[in-house]
């Protein structure tokens, strides 16, 4: 019997849009939807409450897919997705080598990409400058910020990580200041050893603008191993997969 194709569903960060999801629906075969998300206009509770009415109706495997704040999201769902893919998790958000303070909106914004010739990378950068500017314009939204920041920092509640299991796969890009390898790992042994963690070389905080493709075979073989041992033939990509490293949480 043929297996049903599982929807996906992404989930974009604080600085980012369903534009940042589009290449990834260039790479894949099965439906990926990318809502966009108001995380200034829309409280974060309410987000929620419109995602969760619209996946519920969903007939299909759910497999939700989170970037930076989007994996808060992701999480706070996970008991409608059968697989959480978490890229780049909001974590240890004061270690950037650039203080928004003290430098240029487009020199923090570069820090977040490392990879070069990404097919519409400047158009990114420059509504990811918009946002940036929008944010930082008034006490106002300085202090909305922190709140944000807060909210992110829950990411890292062990009780949320541990109910998720072995659902989880984070991908981390090697060269991501805002979410550093090496504390993250230590991190998820701790709080999440049943989930796994596969590291994305050349690659910054902007996972599915950067790596595409590297990011739906990930996926790909977190439904695999989640349908069970009849799909091992499809999780064989991982022995030919170039510009990324591979480890279970063990």
């Amino acid at each position: 019997m043929k297996l049903v194709e599982p929807l996906i569903y992404c989930f974009h960060g604080l600085i980012g849009s369903p534009a940042h999801w589009r290449l990834l629906q260039t790479c894949a075969s099965q439906p990926i939807k990318a809502p966009k998300i108001d995380y200034v206009a829309e409280p974060f509770e309410a987000i929620l409450e419109r995602l969760k009415r619209e996946i519920s109706c969903v007939r299909e495997p759910v497999t939700l897919v989170g970037n930076s704040l989007g994996c808060v999201l992701a999480l706070r769902l996970q008991d409608l997705g059968e697989n959480l893919v978490l890229t780049a998790p909001p974590f240890e958000f004061d270690s950037s080598p650039l203080k928004l303070g003290r430098t240029k909106i487009s020199d923090y914004i570069d820090t977040l990409y490392v990879r070069q010739g990404i097919p519409g990378l400047p158009r990114l950068k420059a509504e990811a400058e918009v946002q940036l500017k929008e944010l930082l314009s008034s006490r106002a939204m300085l202090r909305h910020i922190r709140r944000l920041k807060s909210l992110a920092q829950t990411f890292e509640d062990p009780a949320a990580l541990a109910a998720a299991g072995s659902k989880v796969t984070f991908v981390l890009g090697a060269d991501d200041y805002a979410t550093p390898v090496a504390a993250f790992r230590a991190f998820a042994r701790r709080s999440a050893p049943r989930a796994r963690l596969k590291v994305v070389s050349d690659c910054g905080h902007a996972l599915p603008v950067e790596a595409p493709s590297e990011l739906l075979k990930i996926i790909e073989d977190a439904e695999a191993v989640r349908r069970g041992p009849h799909n091992t033939g499809d999780r064989m990509f991982c022995r030919d997969l170039v510009g990324w490293q591979h480890s279970t949480l063990v």
